[in-house]
Formats: structure tokens, C-alpha cells, sequence
């Protein structure tokens, strides 16, 4: 019995020690609840967090839930600047909700994550967030909605989306006026105002700005108020106002000297550009690029350092703030970014459409099916005309590239056809024995004449056409150096219009070469005498060139399979690319001169349409 009574002691004292040590802990908190607060209004930021994480362990020991998840959330906006420290809380304090299954905080850590990402440059990933944590607020009417709308607004505004940004801020704004939330209400107008600046409507910004600064004085709300002195010279300054925009800047650089923020020093550091204060700008600028996290406040800041150096004539160093603006540009929104984030936009805008369906009446559930149905349709055929098209462009572009790459190889074989090491050699032993016999002007002559041709041959392979009379000059020189290989068994003549050789008229490269090469390789044979004449008429719409020999004509040629010209064939392929190409049929004749019993040699005949210079 005495026992029993002893139990029920003890027990009665472990319950009221229990109690009692809970009553502590919940005092504890409290207090440091307190001193937290007079530490923040102190601005005493490290020993603020300090108490903040004594909090969070506390909580988190005595399961306060909502303490616990609030501390992470304080510790988060109490870095403000430190975007690395504020995503950091942030993330922690969504994981430890999701684990605690608290739907609300859950959500609230997700829009001030993607808050913190906008600010960052990371539009996409902020833009999953906002969808996710919006949805999500939305069905449970979350009091802080307004909120996430209303920074969802700014991510809007960043990315040029004034109509989206105007929606949200008007949906924040029915709410905040229905929680009657003042400060919120403030922060709506001095958005607007900022939207109407955007819009260049500069009377309407003014006015919202005021009505901002009207509920922030009544208030006390001081961040409130510097943020819209702030806004407000930014306005004055697209006003093309600057003494004013300066003045506004300055009001708002008074109420919070000890911790501006970046954006108001920057837009000080701007205006004082303006004012041609070059050195105060470029100390406030350097100072936002050294601290600022925000990717967007930096590329307009070096692109105002970029004015001051071009100013004082530093373009080395105006150049190197321009690489740096131009890898952040890349960083902070390229062309893929912009088209993920339109797929995002389809992706949710097609669950919005869905989620709208299912709560539609049966009358209205048929109607939005077959709109759907067309909207499916629509984007079938577009996708289907697009791969059309697409694919009309890489066939076009492959048969370009096959004509080109054909081109290329014609003009290697030609120029290899041209370079032919039996008339190099024979023409060089010809030069020599003029050495050898003391002939020197003759031999000085022809080398001259032989270096020339080279180099014509060479030049000529790169281009599509060439001057007329640089073709004829080089087919000059050819026949020149043939008749001295063939010791004056090789004679020609050589009949050109006067108005050719007067006018300014282009030809595609080597063209007339290969003909006179065949005449002469395939057309003489024995001691017999070759005599070549070659005949350039302007006619109306072309040039005719007609090429005749007195060899064996070219039914024997043709016959003769172990003699076929190689360049011959080139040049009637090169023929057929060159017609396409000018879209003008070119007209090629190779027939005997006589009978094919008797042939009297071969006439060649060449009309090419006329390209003038």
C-alpha cells in the first residue's frame, strides 16, 4: 500500500516536471521571440540570426512547427543582399515543411524561392515555381496569394509582359483591399507606377507613386517610402528631368543611408551621368557591380560604366565592360530560356483550359472539347507546313551543296587537265634550247609568256567568272608556247569583234582552253601542218567562239577510244552547272568540216549568253 502511494508520487512529480519544463521552453520562446524582434528593429542583423537559429532549435525540440519554419523564414529575409544565404533558408525551410507535411509553408518557401530567382536571372526556373506555388495558393486561398502575385508581377515586367504583369497586380490588389493590408495596397501602386513608366505614360506613374507614398506615410512605413522617392526620380529621369530625378533620389538615399538598396544606388549612379558627374556615378556604380547578386541590376550598371569610360575616352576599359554585359546578357535570357519558358506557358495554359472544363456545366463541356479539337488541329497543321518548309529548305541546301561540291571537284580536274606535266615539260625544253642557242630575248619572251599563263590558270581557278580579255590573254599565251613545242608545225589566228575587245564582258573561267587543247592533242597527227582559227563574234544576246582545224576531224577523234579528252568532258559538264546557274541554255556544236569520209578538219561552236560588267 505505502508502495502505491509512492508510485503515485513520483508520477504526480514527473508530470508537474514535465509541465512545468514545458512551461519554461514556451517562456523561452517567447522571450526570444521578443528580443528577436528589438534586435531587427535594431538593425543588429548578426545577433538577430543568432537568436533566430536559437529559436529554430527550440521549436524544433518542443515540435512548434510553425516557430520552427518561421525562424528559417526570417533568417531568410534577413540577408536581403546575400541571394546564395536567402535561397539557402529558403530551401531549408521548404524541405523541413515538406517533411512536416505543412502544405502552406510548403508553398510559401516555393514563391519565395522563385522570387529569389527572378532577382538572380533565372527566369525559367522562377517561372516553374511561380506556376507551381500559384496554383497551389490559389485553391487554398493562402493569405499571402496577394504576395506571390504581386512578385509574380515583376517577373512579368522583366521579361517585357506588361499585360500579364498589369492582370496579377490587379488581382493582388482586390485582394489586399479585401484583407485590408495598407502596406500592400502601397506596394501595388508603386508597381503600377512603375508599370505605367515602362509604358512611358508618365502622368499616370507619378500618380500611383504618390498614392503610394501617401499610405506609406500614414503608416510610418519608411522602406515604403524610399521605394517609391526612389521610383519616382526613375520616372523624372525617362522625363528627361534629371535636377529632379536627383533630388527624388537623394530624399530616398536619406530616409535609409545606412542600407540602400542596390537599385537606388544604381539609378543615383545613372542620373549623375547625366548630370556629368563622373566620378560620384562611377563610385556608385562600382559599388552596386561589387555587391549586387542581381544579374539584371548588373548588366545596366556596366552599361552605364560603359558611358562614363567612352566619355573620358577609356575604351579599353569601355570594351571591357561590354564583354562583361554581353556574358551576363547571355546568362540572364537567351533564345532558348525565352522558348522554354514559352513551352511552359502552352504546358500550363493547356491545364488551365483543363482544370476550367471540369468545372464547366455539361451544356458548356461539348463546345470546349471541339474548340480544343480545333486548337489541336491548328497546331497540327502549323507543325505540318513548318516541317514542309523545313524540309523544301534542307533539300534545297543539300542540292546546293552537291552543286558546289561538284563544282569544286570539276575545277580541281580542270585545273589538273590544264597543268598537263607533258606540255609544262615539252614547254620548258623548248624555252631551254632557246637558252642553249643563245636566243635570249626569245626565250626571256616566251618564259615571260609561260609564267603569265600560270599564273592566269592559277588566279582563274578561284573565280566564278573572269574578264573576257584576261580568258583572251591567256588563251594567247597558250598558243603561243604550243607553237613553240611544235617548232612552227602550229600555226593560228586569233579573230575578235571590235566591240568585244572594247566592251567590259565577264565568261566563266578556262573555257575556250579546252577546245583549242583537243584541236591541237587529238586533231593533228604526223608532220602534217596544224593551222588553228579561232573566231570571237558579239551577237545579239551572246558571244559566239568558233574553233576550227584542219586535222582529222571529229568522227575519227570520236572513234579513237584510247585518245578521249579528259578536259573536253569537264568543260561540257562545267557547260551544264554554268547554264543552270544563269538560268540561259548555252549551245555547244562539234561536227566535221566536210564529210565524215573526207573530213577536212573540225569546227567547234560556243554560244554563251552576254554578262556584262
Amino acid at each position: 500500500m505505502i508502495f502505491r502511494i509512492i508510485l503515485v508520487y513520483i508520477w504526480i512529480g514527473g508530470v508537474g516536471i514535465s509541465l512545468w519544463s514545458q512551461d519554461t521552453n514556451s517562456v523561452q520562446l517567447e522571450n526570444l521571440s521578443k528580443k528577436a524582434e528589438t534586435l531587427k528593429k535594431k538593425k543588429d542583423l548578426v545577433n538577430y540570426r543568432f537568436v533566430l537559429k536559437q529559436i529554430a532549435r527550440l521549436a524544433e525540440k518542443e515540435k512548434k512547427d510553425t516557430v520552427l519554419l518561421e525562424a528559417y523564414k526570417n533568417t531568410g529575409k534577413s540577408f536581403e543582399k546575400n541571394k546564395d544565404s536567402v535561397l539557402h533558408y529558403d530551401k531549408e525551410g521548404k524541405r523541413i515543411a515538406d517533411q512536416l507535411g505543412n502544405k502552406k509553408y510548403s508553398t510559401e518557401f516555393t514563391y519565395l524561392i522563385a522570387q529569389t530567382e527572378v532577382e538572380r536571372g533565372n527566369y525559367k526556373v522562377a517561372y516553374e515555381l511561380f506556376l507551381k506555388a500559384e496554383q497551389e495558393a490559389s485553391e487554398k486561398q493562402y493569405s499571402f496569394l496577394p504576395n506571390l502575385q504581386t512578385a509574380f508581377a515583376e517577373l512579368h515586367y522583366r521579361m517585357e509582359e506588361y499585360e500579364m504583369s498589369f492582370e496579377k497586380l490587379k488581382k493582388a490588389g482586390i485582394l489586399f483591399k479585401k484583407l485590408q493590408n495598407d502596406l500592400g495596397e502601397s506596394s501595388i501602386y508603386n508597381n503600377l507606377g512603375i508599370l505605367y513608366k515602362s509604358r512611358k505614360i508618365f502622368d499616370s506613374s507619378l500618380y500611383y507613386h504618390q498614392k503610394s507614398i501617401a499610405i506609406s506615410l500614414k503608416n510610418k512605413d519608411t522602406v515604403g517610402i524610399a521605394y517609391s522617392y526612389n521610383n519616382m526620380g526613375v520616372t523624372y529621369m525617362n522625363m528627361e528631368k534629371d535636377t529632379l530625378a536627383m533630388t527624388y533620389f537623394e530624399k530616398a538615399l536619406h530616409i535609409k543611408p545606412d542600407n540602400p538598396t542596390h537599385s537606388l544606388i544604381s539609378n543615383y549612379g545613372t542620373v549623375m551621368i547625366k548630370l556629368k558627374k563622373y566620378e560620384v556615378a562611377e563610385r556608385f556604380l562600382e559599388e552596386v557591380l561589387n555587391t549586387t547578386y542581381e544579374l539584371q541590376l548588373k548588366v545596366t550598371v556596366l552599361g552605364e560604366l560603359q558611358k562614363i569610360q567612352k566619355k573620358r575616352g577609356a575604351y579599353k576599359k569601355a570594351l571591357y565592360y561590354a564583354n562583361m554585359e554581353s556574358v551576363l546578357k547571355d546568362q540572364l535570357m537567351d533564345d532558348k530560356k525565352f522558348l522554354e519558358i514559352s513551352k511552359l506557358k502552352a504546358s500550363y495554359e493547356l491545364k488551365h483550359k483543363n482544370a476550367e472544363i471540369a468545372h464547366l456545366k455539361e451544356k458548356n463541356k461539348y463546345q470546349e472539347l471541339a474548340n480544343r479539337q480545333n486548337r489541336i488541329l491548328i497546331v497540327v497543321l502549323v507543325i505540318g507546313i513548318f516541317l514542309v518548309i523545313i524540309s523544301g529548305f534542307l533539300y534545297t541546301r543539300s542540292i546546293k551543296f552537291r552543286d558546289l561540291s561538284r563544282q569544286l571537284s570539276l575545277q580541281q580536274r580542270l585545273l589538273r587537265s590544264q597543268m598537263n606535266p607533258h606540255f609544262l615539260f615539252n614547254s620548258m625544253a623548248a624555252i631551254q634550247t632557246f637558252i642553249l642557242r643563245n636566243e635570249n630575248k626569245k626565250a626571256a619572251s616566251y618564259l615571260a609568256k609561260f609564267s603569265k599563263l600560270m599564273r592566269v590558270i592559277l588566279e582563274n581557278s578561284r573565280e566564278d567568272q573572269v574578264n573576257f580579255k584576261t580568258e583572251l590573254y591567256a588563251l594567247e599565251a597558250y598558243l603561243s608556247l604550243q607553237k613553240l613545242r611544235f617548232q612552227n608545225r602550229l600555226q593560228y589566228e586569233i579573230i575578235v569583234d571590235d566591240e568585244l575587245e572594247e566592251g567590259e564582258y565577264v565568261i566563266p573561267p578556262m573555257l575556250f582552253q579546252p577546245f583549242v587543247e583537243n584541236a591541237i592533242e587529238h586533231g593533228f597527227s604526223g608532220d602534217k601542218e596544224g593551222l588553228l582559227t579561232i573566231t570571237f563574234s558579239l551577237r545579239e544576246k551572246t558571244i559566239l567562239c568558233t574553233v576550227r582545224d584542219n586535222g582529222i576531224g571529229y568522227s575519227k577523234t570520236k572513234k579513237n577510244k584510247g585518245r578521249k579528252s579528259l578536259s573536253m568532258a569537264i568543260t561540257r559538264e562545267r557547260l551544264e552547272i554554268f547554264s543552270k546557274k544563269i538560268k540561259k541554255p548555252l549551245h555547244l556544236v562539234v561536227e566535221d568540216r566536210g564529210t565524215e569520209e573526207a573530213a577536212k578538219g573540225t569546227i567547234v561552236k560556243l554560244d554563251i549568253p552576254i554578262i556584262t560588267i
